[in-house]
């Protein structure tokens, strides 16, 4: 039996109420809780960042020398919460008035505290902020900066999104979690033929031998070098949390797994902070205990690391010290 004229129509109607809702909710998730920027766009975002914010690249700014992160990880709603502090110095000759706040996207900023700092201007389209230090710090000094940040990729996007923080195998740098101090280099554009296109020099040449003033910055960032660290990382309980530093204590409660580690040792300002649900492998050599984690299928050179790593330990405390 074939359907009636007004069955055809119902079936049209509904597949019209279904295609306009479905084009609705791509929309909404690629246009209003997500931002689709195309290349070219990104390009001249990216020329714009430089131009406006590039000239603050030599200004004197505090030293970041303790670093205290709690970074709460939501692997299966890709989403991480952080709170941190930093100590920071005036390692300077001269008083520091300003100071330079900035932010990676997609990372928001969602609390800063420092005493004495005042708002003065902030560069909403670049996540960059300058604040006004009463009074201001002076050489030798230090003071205590909170923050909270929220990294999240919620709905989807119109493209791959971030594939840092993902359900099972995250890879976070702490710099994607945190924000920075002063201005640098990354980021910016590196073909040489768009940096011409966007009005920009060729190229951003490397400081000269004789100038004096690059040795103000390490090369990994410009704003620490070498930190005291304590961390704590929670994930979910079936995957294992990994950062750097000795073991504090490593608990699992509530569904929640938290590891906290605090550096024996001042590190580089350059780390990662991962969680997976890895398969482990441990040996103990000479009273060390060694363990690589791995991807469970991916085991195969596991034991030849283990073996490189005891014949490291043997060599170099031979060699340069226990």
């Amino acid at each position: 039996m074939q359907p009636g004229p007004g069955a055809a129509g119902v079936w049209l109607a509904a597949a019209s109420v279904i295609w306009v809702g479905l084009g609705g909710w791509i929309f909404y998730n690629t246009n209003i809780i997500n931002d689709q920027v195309s290349r070219p766009e990104h390009e001249a975002w990216l020329a714009r960042y430089e131009k406006t914010l590039l000239p603050f690249e030599a200004l004197p700014q505090p030293t970041i020398t303790d670093v205290t992160l709690k970074v709460e990880l939501y692997p299966h709603q890709r989403r991480a919460l952080t709170q941190g502090s930093y100590r920071i110095k005036n390692r300077s000759t001269a008083p520091m008035s300003n100071l330079h706040l900035r932010w990676l996207r997609p990372l928001k900023l969602r609390q800063l505290d420092l005493p004495g700092a005042t708002l003065e201007k902030s560069y909403d389209e670049f996540d960059y902020r300058i604040y006004r230090l009463a009074p201001a710090l002076q050489p030798g000094e230090s003071r205590t900066l909170t923050f909270s940040t929220e990294l999240s990729d919620p709905g989807f996007r119109n493209d791959s999104g971030q594939r840092r923080l993902v359900d099972n195998g995250s890879f976070l740098a702490n710099f994607e979690v945190a924000p920075l101090i002063g201005m640098d280099r990354t980021m910016l554009l590196q073909d040489r033929s768009k940096r011409r296109k966007h009005g920009l020099p060729p190229e951003l040449r490397m400081a000269r031998l004789e100038d004096e003033s690059a040795r103000a910055h390490q090369y990994l960032r410009h704003d620490s070098d070498w930190v005291n660290a304590q961390i704590t990382l929670v994930t979910d309980a079936d995957q294992t949390p990994v950062a750097p530093g000795a073991m504090v204590s490593d608990t699992i409660t509530g569904g929640r797994r938290t590891l906290v580690t605090r550096t024996e040792a001042p590190i580089q300002h350059f780390f990662s902070l991962q969680s997976a649900r890895y398969a482990f492998k441990s040996t103990n050599h000479r009273g060390i205990q060694l363990s690589v984690y791995h991807q469970p299928g991916h085991e195969f050179n596991v034991q030849r690391m283990l073996d490189a790593m005891a014949t490291s330990i043997d060599l170099y405390s031979a060699a340069l010290s226990p």
